[in-house]
């Protein structure tokens, strides 16, 4: 594996002055000769380095939407990662197929990068995601973000007990705006760093609660469109894996997830720590021979690293795809069309 020498010559650096290049897990070690030379590291000298790793990569592995791996993924032939925390993505790990590679071109809108010399990670993510609750936050106050959600789970739930839609009154209401949440630009699919945000149909019906909504849906139906690229790439997938601060805490969201990429959506009880930690001790340990290698080294109880055991928390079923998140997803998928892409 090489530095790439167009790109090289271009940032005029020479190969010489960088680190060679590995694409597997195998640890690294410090040299006799570095240690011998530098005697205050010699504590570490039998300690493995291993190559550090994105946290979109630690993050999709901790969601075991990993479907290259001998393993292949708890859940289905295809899940996929979909994070919300201050930005949002869509991720899964795939086997470095030609094929994969070649439909993930820039004009497909997804990014690919690679994990190893056998998987890459491939999805496409969002500036804008739980930092568009913050701005709404910083108007209405942060403790209404949860009163505001609260009030749309209680009307989605009593809609659902009076046998109507969930989203009935709150998707199709006259005071629902359409959001498209560019508010720092476009990362995925369309890479335009001049987009900007869009509030379109806002009224005097317009109410915080809906305002909410609409910046959320703004959001889930931009993901959407990068699962539904992704579906193209990646046979079979059957769920998403939910994670980041404004998933994992409200289940409305997860459920409008679910409505909008009509898909069932799971959420993970993970044992130990955040979820990115838990990608990177995942990453690791598939690099070893055996978890009884890796546990034995003064590392916590190699229960604590079980990950193929972890349950599932909660599943968020898709209603059936109709009106009105039907017709949300057309017209904001209009409006972009409209808006960003001409």
């Amino acid at each position: 594996m090489k530095w790439n020498p167009s790109t090289l010559a271009y940032i005029g650096i020479d190969a010489s002055r960088l680190p060679s290049l590995s694409i597997d897990n195998s640890p690294l070690r410090f040299s006799e000769e570095w240690i011998s030379s530098h005697p205050l590291w010699s504590v570490l000298k039998d300690t493995r380095i291993y190559l550090g790793i994105a946290d979109g990569m630690a993050a999709s592995l901790a969601s075991k939407c990993d479907t290259a791996s001998d393993k292949q993924s708890v859940y289905a032939t295809g899940s996929v990662a979909i994070t919300i925390g201050t930005s949002a993505a869509a991720r899964t790990v795939v086997s470095a197929s030609e094929s994969v590679l070649s439909a993930c071109e820039p004009n497909a809108g997804l990014w690919v990068y690679r994990m190893s010399s056998q998987s890459v990670l491939i999805g496409g993510a969002l500036t804008d995601g739980g930092s568009l609750v913050d701005w709404l936050s910083s108007y209405v106050g942060l403790n209404r973000i949860q009163t505001l959600t609260e009030e749309l789970e209680s009307q989605y739930l009593a809609n659902k007990r009076c046998g109507r839609p969930g989203w009935s009154g709150l998707l199709d209401s006259a005071g629902y705006p359409m959001v498209l949440p560019f508010w720092s630009g476009e990362r995925s699919t369309g890479w335009r760093e001049d987009a900007r945000g869009v509030l379109y149909g806002l009224s005097h019906a317009t109410t915080p609660a809906l305002m909410l909504l609409g910046l959320m849906t703004g959001i889930i139906v931009r993901l959407e469109e990068v699962v539904s690229r992704m579906r193209q790439v990646v046979n079979g997938i059957e769920c998403i894996v939910a994670s980041g601060a404004v998933l994992e805490r409200h289940g409305v969201w997860r459920q409008l997830l679910a409505d909008i990429c009509f898909l069932p959506v799971l959420t993970l009880r993970q044992k130990d720590g955040e979820r990115t930690l838990c990608g990177v001790v995942e990453h690791i340990r598939q690099s070893t021979s055996s978890v009884d290698e890796f546990a034995s080294n003064e590392c916590p109880p190699k229960s604590n690293w079980d990950f193929v055991n972890s349950e599932t928390e909660n599943t968020h079923t898709p209603e059936p795809f109709g009106n009105p998140q039907k017709q949300v997803v057309e017209r904001l998928k209009a409006l972009y069309i409209q808006d960003i892409k001409s």
